[in-house]
């Protein structure tokens, strides 16, 4: 018993990070088992297609193929979601690169898999943000590091997964044009880039609109609705502070995510990172809650 036990003593003091890593996870798992049960009153607003709604027609047509799933639609949406959060932890690990301490990775994982608002964008809203946020990481990864071997190759790979990103949810393309612009040094190359994202875009849109049987314009307006209608009346937004208010709501899940990345790579510092979390969830928090009481 005592070799036994020294054995397990052993493999426990070896493998501590990544048991803690896989016990963190079921934790996060069973709690947005929980928040899936969970209904915004008006989340049907997000799905229904409703005139000027603001959906991409990629965002729709995903939608649309997690309603053949044997379960319900909103909470199939709900589970995409929320599995993506995992795998935005995962990419986010792998972004902070080899220097980064076993113990620093850990903690990203967990302050990535336990950040309040993918919780509530994601499985408690039922918002695909990281879903976009995951492609958008991979297409980062992707890029940054196609080595001259599988240069051409990863390069592809991570224009169409940039570009997928961009068109389930179009408030990230500032994101992905200003990644381009700091790994380009030649003008030439970085127009070269977004140009090519821009026409995976687009025809990556018109052709959903095609499949959901709609005018192929729709593809192409339904990218920029989000700049002008309120996602859930349709209507146009009455003031400026309402816009900013939506913005902020729409972009706070992956300014969230990318700033974190940022102070990991000692880009910026925590204190930033802290404060958009702190913000992005009050934002959430205020505009999901603000009907009870």
């Amino acid at each position: 018993m005592p070799g036994i036990e020294r054995k397990i003593l052993t493999f426990v003091e070896k493998h501590l990070l990544l048991i803690g890593a896989l016990f963190s996870s079921a934790l996060a798992l069973y709690l947005r088992k929980i928040a899936v049960w969970w209904y915004y009153g008006a989340a049907s607003f997000y799905f229904d297609m409703h005139p000027n709604h603001i959906q991409t027609t990629f965002y729709d047509l995903v939608v649309r193929l997690l309603q053949y799933l044997p379960a319900l639609p909103l909470h199939s949406v709900k589970w995409l979601a929320g599995l993506s959060d995992f795998g935005v932890a995962g990419l986010l690990v792998l972004a902070l690169g080899k220097e980064a301490s076993g113990l620093k990775r850990l903690a990203f994982y967990l302050a990535c898999l336990y950040s309040p608002i993918l919780f509530l964008r994601g499985v408690t809203w039922g918002q695909l943000d990281s879903l976009a946020i995951f492609l958008l990481l991979a297409g980062y990864l992707l890029y940054r590091d196609s080595g001259p071997g599988h240069k051409r190759l990863r390069r592809c790979a991570a224009l169409l997964t940039g570009s997928c990103a961009i068109a389930l949810c179009p408030w990230f393309l500032g994101a992905a044009v200003w990644y381009v612009w700091m790994q380009e040094r030649r003008q030439r190359d970085f127009w070269k880039t977004v140009s090519g994202m821009a026409a995976v875009v687009v025809v990556l849109l018109l052709s959903c609109a095609l499949v959901l049987r709609l005018p192929w314009p729709e593809g192409v307006y339904s990218f920029t609705r989000f700049l002008t209608y309120h996602p859930e009346s349709g209507l146009r937004y009455q003031n400026g502070a309402e816009w900013l208010f939506q913005m902020c709501l729409q972009g706070g899940s992956g300014a969230s995510v990318l700033t974190m990345l940022a102070a990991g790579r000692r880009k910026l510092s925590y204190r930033g990172a802290i404060l958009t979390q702190i913000v992005s969830v009050v934002l959430c928090g205020a505009f999901l809650f603000r009907e009870i009481g």
